[in-house]
């Protein structure tokens, strides 16, 4: 069975003759044709901005990928906000979880013809913590971008990621994100080097946004355990609609 989540191939492509890709979901190149959730989109893109982490969540095939890459992904770029597409492969042999998201990161850069100022950061060894405090991220027209992480099937991380030590690491990076608090390796480092947090890190110049199926939802209460920030303070957004094309 197609699994209805996963980007339609670059054989199926979404044009005039077949503005819709059925089970598959559309993706941000494809959202001219995709039609009546402009409403959602502008809702979820107020909550995006206004705090740093928002929740969306819906039953499976309502459409939330469709919802996040063809309906809010074109407003976050004009209102300068740098979507990060991230689907995490929490396979036994798929890079860290953390370096994926890093690698996300610059690949959204890279794909907005942008350029990253991240003086004096090896981010190979950095927390996402650091990097996402440090690093400066400008558009080709020198405006600053705020990156904004969207973990879509974020379902995963309690699936194929049940039980990895790979996928506790992301659970701790993305909990001291949220929650905009010192990570303790980060604090490890400066105590054994004598060193200080020569960074702005009291602000939040980062959004995060969350996507999984409603049925889920248990399991994520569970996990706020350990990102207890989820619980308190995410912005909540429920996928309710079926994507549509132009007729």
């Amino acid at each position: 069975m197609t699994d209805p989540g996963r980007y339609a191939p670059s054989d199926a492509e979404v044009d005039g003759q077949h503005p819709y890709p059925g089970l598959l979901a559309f993706r941000e190149r494809e959202s001219v044709f995709f039609f009546g959730r402009q409403e959602e989109a502008e809702q979820l893109l107020r909550l995006v901005r206004r705090d740093v982490a928002t929740l969306l969540f819906g039953g499976s095939g309502i459409g939330k990928s469709s919802l996040i890459h063809a309906g809010l992904f074109p407003l976050l770029r004009q209102n300068d906000l740098l979507p990060v597409s991230i689907r995490v492969d929490f396979a036994a042999d798929a890079p860290h979880p953390v370096a994926q998201v890093k690698a996300a990161v610059r690949a959204a850069v890279a794909g907005s013809a942008g350029e990253i100022e991240c003086p004096e950061l090896e981010w190979d060894g950095a927390t996402l913590w650091e990097l996402l405090h440090r690093a400066v991220l400008w558009s080709p027209t020198n405006r600053l971008l705020q990156p904004v992480l969207v973990f879509d099937q974020f379902e995963e991380l309690f699936t194929i990621g049940a039980g990895s030590a790979a996928a506790a690491d992301l659970v701790v990076e993305l909990e001291d994100l949220i929650s905009n608090q010192v990570p303790e390796s980060l604090q490890r480092r400066l105590e054994e080097g004598g060193g200080t947090i020569d960074l702005p890190h009291e602000r939040q110049d980062f959004r995060v946004l969350v996507s999984l199926r409603e049925d889920f939802l248990p399991l994520l209460e569970e996990l706020c355990d350990d990102i207890p920030s989820l619980r308190s303070e995410p912005s909540t957004a429920q996928a309710t609609e079926t994507p549509r094309s132009i007729p």
